[in-house]
């Protein structure tokens, strides 16, 4: 695999405070109305998660909007081998921050030993990216971003996502015109992943609720191009009696993937590693668990049913109970 990007030395560790002083509330620091109240539901917690690690909404009287803007950016940007020391992962309270960028999660995971799409290019120039040494297979998505914005999953240049065509000069410039001509993130190229059956086709993703190595709930999702329907499965694969969230239409039952086992361990994994709430996003492959990526704040806390947010809140208070 290629080096990261950046090739500064390795910096000493930070300090950065986390949040609220032993005399204040999380919600007092951040000037948040109802001081003195903790957050019990999950959607309160990511609300909290956000405007500590990211200072949203961006508004005056939020003090994490002024505070550690330097150190903020630098991680937003800042580049991790697998390699590393620990201390430059965990280079501050807020550390976690880093593996929202997907570069980062790709070495999170390959540092304790689980299977990535294997990499075929990066850069942030979208006019370098060399189509005519790819596979006929293969996935581009930029290293920052969410709701599948700038990813493409390519089948012989038909995307299967978007179910459009594209040659090789219609796909670089449309994803010059997504990322711009010199790109604030990595852009990566990825291998496009088999099911379990070895076939090429949008794969299911199980996306596992990890609160360190509890694993709260499998959220498995099959598309269908832009379409999406998703059921969530305890740990032991019972679909949940109640609907736990509004986000996508329901599924039906599926049977569990033969490497359930591994991707529960991948999470629990990771999920203990990351050391507070996460969702660990991981592939069935005909080569096992293939971990995709982590998402910190699902759908920033939206369209969870009450019984969800109820339960998702109370497994989050008993293993994590300090925000954020």
């Amino acid at each position: 695999m290629a080096p990261p990007l950046d090739s500064s030395n390795p910096s000493p560790p930070c300090r950065v405070p986390t949040e609220a002083t032993p005399s204040e509330s999380p919600a007092s620091a951040l000037g948040e109305p109802g001081a003195g109240a903790q957050p019990r539901l999950f959607s309160e917690r990511i609300r909290m998660r956000q405007r500590v690690w990211w200072a949203k909404p961006n508004k005056w009287r939020n003090r994490e909007s002024y505070r550690h803007l330097f150190h903020r950016f630098k991680e937003t940007h800042a580049l991790r081998s697998k390699d590393d020391p620990e201390h430059k992962w965990r280079c501050c309270g807020l550390w976690q921050r880093a593996l929202n960028n997907k570069w980062n999660a790709r070495e999170f995971a390959q540092r304790y030993g689980y299977r990535v799409p294997a990499l075929y290019w990066y850069g942030r120039r979208a006019g370098r990216l060399r189509l005519d040494s790819l596979p006929t297979h293969f996935v581009i998505r930029p290293a920052w971003g969410t709701a599948r914005k700038g990813v493409y999953v390519l089948a012989h240049y038909r995307d299967l996502l978007h179910d459009r065509v594209y040659s090789k000069e219609e796909l670089r410039a449309q994803v010059r015109r997504d990322q711009g001509r010199i790109s604030r993130f990595p852009i990566l190229v990825e291998e496009f992943v088999k099911t379990e059956s070895g076939d090429y086709a949008l794969p299911i993703e199980y996306k596992c609720y990890a609160f360190g190595a509890t694993v709260g709930a499998i959220q498995v999702v099959q598309r269908a191009g832009r379409q999406a329907r998703h059921r969530f499965y305890t740990a032991s694969w019972d679909p949940f009696a109640d609907q736990m969230s509004t986000h996508n239409p329901p599924a039906e039952y599926i049977d569990p993937p033969r490497c359930l086992e591994e991707i529960l361990a991948c999470a629990r994994t990771l999920g203990s590693a990351y050391g507070t709430f996460v969702r660990v996003d991981c592939y069935a492959t005909d080569r096992g668990c293939v971990f995709g990526e982590f998402s910190s704040t699902p759908t920033n806390g939206l369209d969870f049913t009450a019984f969800a947010d109820k339960y998702f809140g109370e497994l989050w208070n008993a293993t994590f109970p300090d925000p954020p």
